[in-house]
């Protein structure tokens, strides 16, 4: 009994691509949606207590401090952060697919943004002498070990820009 002639896949095969993304890159896309989709959720919330005169709030449970009920009672400045944040929102979904899709610019941004995560958070720890904010670290150097497996980078190679 002898072995093939090839090692790998054969010749007729060689153009072969996964049809789905590799779990690393599903379990960082995941993170995304859920981001994405608690920012517009937080954008919405914004909305609500601004347009709903807080009629929405049931005063005896939730407390809202004084000071932001003043801002919110700024229509222009409650509008531009509803939008803002619904933006940072649709760009996090954008991207979540991006990934999964298997474009190379997705994953550039989220290491991108993973390293200067870490940078700032490694900056702050250091200003402030504090080990807890080591904490934000988790997500960031989590992003960066998936989406830099083997699988995740041959997912990404076949990807477009």
């Amino acid at each position: 009994m002898g072995y093939p002639a090839h090692y790998g896949r054969p010749a007729m095969v060689a153009n072969y691509r996964r049809v789905t993304a590799p779990a690393s890159v599903h379990l960082v896309a995941l993170c995304q949606y859920v981001a994405g989709l608690l920012v517009l959720l937080g954008a919405a919330g914004i909305v609500l207590l601004r347009y709903g005169h807080g009629r929405i709030i049931d005063e005896n449970r939730i407390q809202v401090p004084p000071a932001v009920r003043e801002r919110i009672a700024d229509g222009q400045a409650v509008t531009v952060m509803a939008v803002g944040l619904a933006v940072l929102a649709l760009m996090w979904l954008i991207i979540a697919r991006s990934l999964q899709r298997g474009q190379q610019w997705a994953r550039m941004t989220v290491l991108t943004l993973a390293m200067l995560s870490i940078g700032a958070t490694l900056y702050e720890a250091w200003r402030y002498q504090d080990e807890q904010v080591l904490l934000g670290l988790v997500l960031p150097l989590l992003y960066v070990a998936l989406l830099c497996t083997r699988a995740a980078r041959a997912w990404f190679r076949w990807g477009t820009w």
